[in-house]
């Protein structure tokens, strides 16, 4: 058996929903539970590139054990400086794909508008 048609044959069932998946589910990095998209964007979690994602809770854990190993000494002062400043980007990056997302959204709806503009102008 080939493996597209095991993936055709698999079902995923959705960690948040409860609800079957239909398509590729969003599979966490860390702990591999399975998400609809839309589900794993209400979760807030990591997105990595066009198809990985990190949820939220295995996000929150990473962050910290990252705090926790700030505040021992096995680290550099130097080097702390660049964690938190690292840390700061990521924890930032959600406020600016949420930005992002909106005005993608208000593009479409406008270049929806005009769509509909140029096909009642046609239908003259």
């Amino acid at each position: 058996m080939s493996a597209s048609s095991n993936l055709e044959n698999q079902e995923w069932t959705c960690k948040l929903c409860n609800h079957i998946i239909m398509m590729k589910p969003l599979s966490c990095l860390i702990c591999d539970n399975n998400y609809h998209e839309n589900c794993a964007k209400r979760l807030r979690g990591t997105f990595i590139g066009n198809c990985d994602y990190v949820c939220k809770k295995c996000d929150n854990e990473y962050f910290a054990q990252v705090r926790h190993l700030l505040d021992s000494d096995s680290i550099s002062e130097e080097n702390k400086k660049v964690i938190i400043l690292l840390m700061n980007i990521i924890e930032s990056k959600d406020e600016i794909i949420a930005s992002k997302n909106s005005y993608i959204k208000l593009l479409q709806t406008k270049i929806q508008n005009q769509e509909d503009k140029l096909k009642a102008l046609s239908d003259i």
